[in-house]
């Protein structure tokens, strides 16, 4: 943990861990220190949230997701596989899967064994005819 970025040289809160906070750590400390640096600022990353980000996530809105993905692409919340699990999970609107941060449970729809068998005929369909680049370890994938 860096003790200021108004400090010329880094100087770790860990450098003075095993030494006496005397007089002469303090000076070291003030002399690196520089009163017209710009003040600590923390920056977050902008969150991209998906499409269907609190709109219903069944079939069909993955369906559409899937269309628009580019495996060659880096994933995003916006550019990412619908069907593709990791751990066994499956993501939710934002490509986002349980346990990551940001996870929202996504409002499903309806699910019905006939509903399923339909699906299960998609999936297998989407299997024997993948996407063009869409092979594990592209940008475009999270496995």
């Amino acid at each position: 943990m860096v003790a200021s970025t108004r400090l010329n040289a880094e100087v770790v809160w860990g450098d003075y861990d095993d030494k006496m906070w005397d007089n002469d750590a303090k000076k070291d400390v003030y002399a690196k220190w520089d009163p017209t640096a710009p003040p600590y600022r923390l920056e977050l990353a902008e969150v991209v949230w998906g499409d269907y980000d609190d709109k219903m996530w069944d079939n069909d809105a993955k369906k559409d997701v899937y269309a628009k993905w580019d495996p060659t692409a880096p994933r995003t919340g916006l550019n990412f596989n619908p069907f593709e699990t990791f751990g066994g999970n499956s993501p939710d609107a934002s490509g986002i899967y349980p346990g990551e941060n940001r996870y929202k449970d996504p409002k499903r729809g309806d699910v019905s064994y006939a509903i399923m068998l339909i699906e299960k005929a998609e999936i297998e369909e989407r299997i024997a005819n993948p996407k063009a680049g869409e092979e594990p370890g592209c940008p475009g994938c999270k496995n």
